[in-house]
């Protein structure tokens, strides 16, 4: 019975706050990384899809299962975007979406912590994103390290490793 009860709960809360929608114009991811050492490239994708389900007073119950479109990739440069899109980098033909999954959503000092799955070009990792949560409005951030995604070489000091991003999602 208490088994029942529980399933129950989970659909009516899930009835009332989950399934979040995303205010698609106003959702972005930005990214920038060394190049050469000495120049920032900096960058944004949109288009997210996926569900948010969250809620402050029920973060067990809270979930992110988002990807956003690998083909909105804008660096304010066609021949560069053109390239991160090709095969060395995210091969957006046949991994056409980075998308993040969490398995746990907690507090933290700072606000939230989603920890999760992360994939791009079809490797996964686990990773932290420390996140905020006003207004409807998400904002989190996180590096990584390109070369652990398989994106672009692994060497060299053409362009760095480390990439800085801020995710910022509107619900509608």
């Amino acid at each position: 019975m208490k088994a029942i009860l529980s399933v129950i709960m989970v659909i009516g809360w899930c009835s009332i706050a989950c399934c979040q929608q995303i205010d698609q114009p106003a959702s972005i991811v930005e990214f920038s990384l060394s190049n050469m050492g000495f120049n920032t490239v900096e960058g944004t994708m949109q288009q997210f899809d996926g569900t948010i389900d969250f809620d402050v007073d029920n973060l067990e119950l809270c979930q992110f299962d988002v990807c956003v479109d690998v083909a909105t990739l804008n660096t304010a440069n066609t021949k560069r975007d053109e390239h991160l899109l090709k095969e060395d980098f995210f091969d957006a033909a046949n991994h056409p979406s980075v998308c993040f999954f969490s398995n746990q959503i907690t507090t933290s000092a700072r606000g939230y912590l989603a920890t999760g799955t992360l994939s791009i070009k079809g490797v996964e990792s686990i990773v932290n994103i420390p996140f905020t949560y006003s207004d409807n409005t998400f904002v989190g951030d996180l590096n990584i390290d390109r070369t652990t995604f398989d994106l672009g070489p692994k060497g060299g000091f053409m362009v760095g490793k480390a990439v800085a991003i801020v995710i910022r999602v509107e619900l509608d």
